[in-house]
């Protein structure tokens, strides 16, 4: 009889562990993969290890910023010296480091200007704690961000800066996505701009030297406690002082339980008795962002030399956006980018071969023909891994906050609930991962 089990051993269930461990806590830790990390992943590509998963730190972002400073895991900012490339609705402009200013000229600034004022002020009224209590939290949980946009953004490329944001940070179409969630996903991440941005400040301001992963697996190192890895949970049988959790190879029983998944992986999941109607309602209607990520590696970072620091937002192409991601004293030039939300699902059942050819399109069109010739080249489809089922984390679409968003964090009897869409600050980010793996644990330590 364990004192906790934890379900999950990617950040969320590494922290809840580990602090359940520092609890004096008799703890075990169940994943389905063979490896643990959850939507955070190594890779190699042209002899450099790589982030396959979640890769960047932002200011705000502590917990893990404490993580990494405990490991001894350096970091470094995001390489934006140079003009970007943007291209919206057929107007081309570079701009130096992030700057938008010559894809817009002067009305499109100052509408983008107003509806980020207009945005900030209504992600202001939205408690992070409990979006759904919001002043007119109904009536903007009736609408999709392409709703409210309709209403409130007139100028066309404006818009469609709006729109690509939309799949850049929430992985999904505007459309598909409720105004009151988008507004609570902003709050949680201290607003739009910080969410966008890779300079200072910006969620994307820095990297980690040797990738973010491995704080994940120097955590679980660290852990005293078993990990059963490659043990996918079937089924959750709650009794009233305790929780039998069942595996494709075996049974294990704890006082407590915190489950740390994904939405959708906490569906296929068999519990007896049956989850409350709030809770079965809230998982079923959590789909996950729809994301290939992708690596390509050339013989030095070519663009530099043009002036170009990488940066390429382009709604031309389906793979976009695109940044330079080489460490300071990189022997290669490394660029990463996304297939993001519909792009995502159109391209998903592909040749990876058709999708490295419409990256390397799209690094020729912004940046010449010297991005013909990489020398390596590397992808993740997190909407086709069994054991996430996309990235970067879930979404909601209209009336699933209103109606069943008390249960995002609501203990059920003996079972009690982390993973980052659970969190407050940063959800689906790591942060919040980190932030929802603690805040579970206390709970069951606060019990027991």
């Amino acid at each position: 009889m364990y004192d906790c089990i934890v379900v999950g051993a990617g950040f969320s269930g590494l922290c809840a562990a580990a602090d359940l461990e520092a609890a004096g806590k008799s703890v075990l830790l169940i994943e389905a993969r063979d490896r643990i990390g959850g939507r955070t992943e190594a890779g190699t590509l042209a002899g450099h290890t790589i982030d396959l998963g979640g890769m960047w730190l932002g200011p705000t972002q502590t917990r893990l910023a404490a993580l990494a400073e405990k490991y001894g895991v350096e970091t470094y900012p995001h390489p934006l010296e140079g003009r970007n490339h943007f291209m919206l609705k057929g107007v081309s402009g570079r701009s130096q480091g992030e700057a938008y200013e010559k894809t817009y000229g002067i009305l499109g600034q100052l509408e983008l200007l107003r509806l980020i004022k207009k945005m900030d002020a209504l992600t202001a009224s939205v408690p992070a704690e409990s979006p759904w209590t919001a002043p007119d939290a109904e009536t903007l949980d009736t609408m999709t961000l392409a709703s409210w946009c309709d209403r409130n953004v007139r100028g066309e490329r404006v818009r469609a800066l709006v729109d690509m944001l939309c799949r850049s940070v929430l992985c999904a179409e505007p459309g598909q996505v409720s105004m009151l969630f988008w507004l609570f996903y902003l709050k949680s991440g201290g607003g739009l701009e910080t969410l966008i941005s890779m300079g200072e400040g910006g969620a994307q301001n820095f990297l980690f030297h040797g990738g973010v992963h491995q704080i994940g697996q120097r955590i679980a190192d660290d852990l005293k406690s078993e990990i059963k890895l490659g043990e996918p949970v079937i089924a959750i049988e709650q009794q009233e002082d305790s929780v039998r959790v069942r595996t494709a190879k075996d049974s294990y029983e704890a006082r407590k339980l915190i489950v740390a998944l994904p939405p959708g992986l906490i569906d296929r999941i068999r519990f007896d008795p049956e989850l409350p109607h709030t809770k079965r309602g809230l998982i079923q209607r959590q789909p996950m962002g729809m994301c290939i990520k992708v690596w390509i590696a050339y013989e030095k970072p070519f663009w530099r030399d043009a002036g170009s620091n990488a940066l390429i937002l382009d709604d031309t192409q389906a793979f976009t956006p695109i940044f330079d991601a080489t460490p300071p004293g990189c022997d290669v030039g490394i660029l990463a980018g996304f297939f993001d939300a519909l792009p995502a699902a159109e391209w998903s059942d592909r040749d990876p071969e058709d999708r490295k050819k419409q990256a390397i399109d799209a690094i020729v069109a912004a940046l010449g023909d010297e991005g013909k010739n990489p020398i390596d080249y590397a992808e993740r489809d997190w909407s086709a891994e069994r054991w996430s089922q996309g990235c970067y984390g879930g979404y909601m679409g209209p009336g699933t906050l209103t109606m069943f968003g008390k249960a995002l964090r609501e203990p059920v009897g003996n079972i009690h609930w982390a993973g980052t869409e659970s969190a407050t600050v940063w959800t689906g980010y790591i942060e919040g991962a980190i932030q929802s793996g603690r805040r579970s644990a206390e709970e069951v330590v606060s019990i027991l």
